[in-house]
């Protein structure tokens, strides 16, 4: 199994692309929704689950905010969103037979320099890894750590 996944080809390659463009429209519905004082997690989830049906997406979808935020619970409740609070987002999803997982943590209004200068270095960080990783398989991005 583990050969078989490292083989890529034009088929698969369109797919996650579609259905990362599902994912895209769910987030973009779930962004749309956040509303200080008025959007409560579980109604944010619903609704992210409601335009993943009608897409013919099946699985899950957390939203955790606030306090909630720092431990990354993965039950949902109906807590208030409030201004500044960070809202994480977990979607898993299933579309002909493949099967992913994207999350995002996003800020509710109140833009502060500290978290644009933290949020900043996690992308230098990563595209850097981007960078050590690219062309590699597995094994040798293990020995990069």
């Amino acid at each position: 199994m583990s050969e078989v996944r490292m083989i890529k080809n034009t088929g698969r390659d369109l797919a996650a692309q579609h259905f990362a463009m599902m994912v895209d429209a769910a987030y973009d519905e779930l962004y749309r929704a956040m509303k200080a004082g008025h959007a409560r997690e579980r109604a944010l989830g619903w609704s992210a689950s409601s335009l993943r049906s009608r897409l013919g997406i099946c699985g899950a979808v957390n939203a955790i905010s606030g306090e909630r935020c720092q431990s990354l619970r993965k039950c949902v409740s109906d807590r208030v969103l409030r201004p500044g609070d960070p809202v994480y987002y977990d979607i898993l999803h299933s579309y002909m037979g493949y099967r992913t997982c994207y999350y995002r943590c996003l800020r509710l209004a109140m833009r502060r320099t500290a978290m644009v200068d933290a949020y900043k270095r996690c992308r230098d960080y990563l595209d850097a890894a981007i960078e050590r990783a690219s062309g590699k398989d597995t094994s040798e991005i293990a020995r990069l750590a």
